[in-house]
């Protein structure tokens, strides 16, 4: 029975190809982990079509994910698609992590291990190495864009990555923990994760932002509740948008922007906001003091000369 098991299950894949027999032995080769050369290496690690059954309907077939769900993977190989149950099966990535199906992409490369089945392409895994993906400890630097909800893309020095943010990823600024708000477009960041390097996805176990700290004098203008515009004496402008915590002084006295009059000379430090903005957490107004006048009224109205006694009498 055993035997039957061996030659039913690999016919079934190989007797439906048997113009292309000879190409399944030549694509039997692995592919190696010297081939990573940097992780910014988005090569894909496209693996080999392979098929190996022995006596005992064990086997390993390698191929590319067709689709993924909760306990089932379709993989794209020799024979056509293979249904893998993978209910029990341990998943790791390229180089042996631990891996988790949500890591798991179409078009992913995949080496299966388990038991073959005799009536069809199917199979019960007992591990599922998938060869796109790798924790990376160095991880890209780069400018971020097209942020949304629950990422955004980044564009580093040879390679662009679309990057997943979740609820357990560490977000810091400037070496402070912060919050996924403050990934915004055109800033800075490095990220720490896991690599799919076929898709060229990095599901983030960290992201850092850094911001430079900036300090600008100058004239504000446009001034309303939330911010102004600041004209340096060297004429360049900046959009200034308070922070959430920002301190406005007026004349060295706690106020706020609604005091502030148009041509009012301004300091503001806080972080950069692309080239021509800044999130402002201090503002220092200066506002000339206005001196009170004083106003000298005559009252005689006598017409006469004063300093003498009255009606002239000595």
């Amino acid at each position: 029975m055993k035997k039957f098991n061996y030659f039913t299950a690999a016919g079934l894949a190989l007797a439906s190809l048997a113009v292309g027999a000879s190409l399944a032995i030549a694509e039997t080769t692995s592919v190696s982990p010297s081939s990573v050369s940097s992780p910014e290496n988005k090569t894909p690690a496209t693996p080999a079509m392979m098929i190996t059954i022995n006596q005992n309907s064990k086997g390993r077939i390698a191929g590319t994910v067709a689709s993924v769900s909760a306990s089932t993977l379709s993989v794209n190989s020799w024979g056509g698609v293979w249904v893998v149950d993978i209910s029990n099966a341990k998943l790791v990535r390229r180089y042996g992590g631990t891996a988790s199906i949500s890591e798991f992409q179409k078009g992913d490369g995949v080496v299966v291990s388990g038991t073959v089945s005799g009536s069809g392409f199917a199979v019960t895994a007992t591990e599922v190495q998938n060869t796109s993906i790798q924790t990376r400890n160095v991880n890209p630097s780069g400018t971020v864009s097209n942020v949304t909800s629950d990422g955004f893309t980044l564009t580093a020095k040879s390679a662009t990555y679309s990057v997943i943010v979740g609820s357990n990823t560490t977000i810091n600024l400037n070496g402070k923990k912060t919050t996924a708000a403050d990934i915004t477009n055109g800033v800075k960041v490095q990220v720490w994760g896991v690599l799919d390097r076929t898709q060229s996805i990095i599901t983030a176990t960290r992201v850092n932002i850094s911001i430079p700290r900036v300090y600008y004098s100058g004239t504000a203008s446009g001034v309303s509740a939330a911010g102004f515009i600041l004209t340096t004496a060297a004429g360049k402008t900046y959009a200034v948008t308070l922070g959430a915590n920002a301190v406005v002084k007026i004349n060295d006295t706690t106020g706020s922007l609604s005091a502030v009059p148009e041509g009012a000379k301004a300091s503001v430090s806080g972080l950069a906001n692309g080239d021509s903005g800044v999130t402002a957490n201090a503002v220092s107004v200066r506002i000339p003091r206005v001196k009170p006048t004083t106003t000298t009224t005559n009252t005689n109205t006598g017409g006469g000369t004063t300093g003498g006694s009255p009606n002239g009498q000595q």
